[in-house]
């Protein structure tokens, strides 16, 4: 037998559509633009991405925030629409936008919907642009002309620099090529909107953290508005917001002009402030928090006590579990610092897929979820009870390799492990070895349990709160991975539809029917190759062909499919950065035995 490999050279997708993600939304920017009721102070708002598209709000009290099941709409923002807030037809309470970019195909491409606020609930979705913020352009929300009405704005980065805005005419915007800065934002540079030097007009800024080395490291650059367009860039600071950490704009002072936060996360939780004077923002060191923000919480700003100041939040979402599980904790500025550590404000609100606005469209989505990636090294068991020998084939395995890493769980199988409830299953583990009746990108669990892969995504992109770790699949079945018809498009990611490969490094199973021999164990041999040190995917197949010659009249045709950079990955390397539809090497490769 020989081993053959082949690309799937016509569907390689390139970068470009995105520095952001579907998880992340669109306006990190300020207080003013989360005052649902218009009361004067801040809610929090959070928008379910799956097909239900419901949003919830929560209203501000001034020292809480009240509603957890509260539904101002139901069917807005899902899947990949970049969804946003602002105050769009100037009565003082902030509505929604989404943005499809190119999630929507034919007609819906470019389009731009809003949903108005009654101070109660969101009204109808209205179409008020229809060819606005293309490909990997980032949209944001502000008040450019300062008339009272927000704007949206987008940033063409990688392409070209431009900055394009349509104004506000209160029931649609106006304006498609309309070119307000021509060089202000490029790669991973993170952009944001905030009136810097208090006239009225939102301004933007760009914040280079480590996308330059040494002489810009760390820079941040303001174009101020004039109504019609940006002046020339200017550096208004030298050294802010390094490595991960996220910037956010707010007037932490209420002098009037906003300034500039960076959140350090991670294990030190510091909470970072330079203050605007209206031509630089003065300040390098001057910590406001000690103790906020940790880890991969998502922080938020907004003035939550209606004092004029603005405070800062941030969403605990799915990174607790038990009782931490959807915190929300508050910091409110003192004009000097932000005060309170543990004080929470919400406790059950944005879990699982759902997100919270008023994150960036800017941020690449593995600074909210990277801890994700790394995984805690175990395996999952799943077989279907419709034959003994599935069962066996699972715990073959498992007795083999769980010296080496710890079995979470080996479960009869089930529909919901593979695709509604991934996230507590297959996608809890870094590794998955599952048996059952199979066909073409099909597997039955057990019975009446048929499960269409197509339907799955498995890893860190699998869903919007990045919480999926699975990197390796084995289908001990027939058929899975038959390389019949659109092989390709049935488990490769697109910019508008998850598949398995959302984060999954490598598929290993067959092509053809599969015969288990009655005399050699594939899953302990493909155990023990794996502890040897061979890469997954050549365990798999130096397996796969042992057991076929204990096989009689008849060919097992092993075969796996990966990604490209994760080729010769041994299962100890399991947290590489995993790969989306965005990534220039996300690049899916099949190689099988004939």
């Amino acid at each position: 037998m020989k081993s053959t490999k082949i690309l799937a050279s016509a569907l390689v997708l390139v970068a470009g559509l995105a520095l952001t993600s579907p998880a992340s939304a669109s306006d990190p920017n300020r207080g003013r633009r989360t005052d649902f009721n218009g009361d004067g102070k801040d809610d929090i708002i959070t928008f379910g991405r799956d097909v239900s598209a419901d949003v919830y709000v929560a209203l501000s009290t001034g020292s809480g925030f009240s509603g957890t099941g509260v539904k101002w709409h139901d069917l807005f923002c899902y899947g990949l629409r970049i969804p946003g807030t602002g105050d769009f037809n100037g009565d003082g309470k902030d509505d929604i936008v989404k943005f499809w970019r190119d999630s929507g195909l034919g007609f819906l491409r470019g389009d731009v919907h809003v949903a108005l606020s009654t101070g109660s609930g969101f009204g109808p979705t209205v179409m008020w642009h229809d060819w606005f913020c293309l490909g990997d352009e980032i949209p944001l929300v502000g008040d450019f002309n300062g008339d009272g009405k927000d704007d949206i704005i987008s940033f063409a980065g990688v392409a070209s620099g431009d900055v394009y805005v349509a104004l506000s005419t209160g029931s649609s915007f106006s304006g498609t090529g309309v070119k307000w800065d021509d060089d202000f934002y490029t790669f991973n540079q993170i952009p944001g909107v905030g009136d810097f030097n208090g006239d009225g007009k939102d301004d933007i800024v760009v914040f280079l953290r480590e996308v330059i080395s040494d002489i810009g490291r760390g820079d941040i650059w303001v174009a101020l508005s004039t109504g019609s367009g940006f002046g020339a860039r200017q550096k208004w600071h030298d050294w802010f917001c390094l490595g991960n950490e996220i910037p956010l704009v707010g007037d932490f002072n209420g002098d009037g002009k906003d300034d500039i936060v960076t959140f350090s996360r991670g294990d030190s939780g510091d909470v970072y402030v330079a203050l605007s004077t209206g031509s630089s923002f003065s300040g390098t060191g001057i910590k406001w928090h000690d103790w906020f923000c940790f880890g991969n919480e998502i922080p938020l700003v907004g003035d939550f006590n209606g004092d004029g100041k603005a405070d800062i939040a941030t969403f605990a979402h799915e990174t607790k579990t038990g009782d931490g599980r959807g915190d929300v904790y508050v910091a409110l500025s003192t004009g000097s610092s932000f005060s309170g550590t543990g004080v929470k404000w919400h406790d059950w609100f944005s879990i699982a897929d759902d997100m919270p606005t008023t994150m960036a469209a800017v941020f690449p989505q593995y600074m909210f979820a990277s801890s994700y990636e790394g995984g805690d090294h175990t395996f999952v068991g799943y077989y279907s009870e419709q034959e003994d020998w599935f069962a066996n084939a699972v715990f073959e395995f498992k007795d083999e390799f769980e010296s080496t890493w710890p079995c979470d769980h080996h479960y009869y199988g089930q529909h919901r492990f593979m695709h509604e409830d991934h996230l507590e299953f297959v996608d809890s583990a870094d590794l998955a070895y599952v048996a059952g009746h199979g066909n073409i990108s099909f597997i039955r669990m057990s019975s009446g349990e048929d499960c269409d892969l197509t339907e799955c995504a498995w890893g860190s992109w699998s869903s919007n709160s990045r919480r999926g770790d699975l990197e390796y699949i084995a289908f001990d079945s027939c058929r899975v991975l038959a390389l019949r018809g659109d092989c390709w498009g049935r488990w490769m990611c697109t910019p508008n539809q998850r598949r398995p490969f959302a984060g999954l490094h490598v598929a290993c199973g067959f092509r053809n029917e599969h015969q288990d021999s009655p005399v050699f164990s594939l899953g302990e041999e493909f155990a023990e190759k794996l502890e040897d040190g061979y890469s997954v995917r050549w365990a798999w197949l130096e397996a796969a062909d042992n057991e076929d010659k204990w096989v009689w009249e008849h060919h097992n045709m092993g075969c796996v499919l990966y990604l490209e950079p994760h080729e010769h990955e041994r299962y100890w390397e399991h947290n590489e950065r995993d790969r989306w539809w965005h990534d220039s090497d996300y690049e899916l490769w099949q190689e099988s035995w004939e």
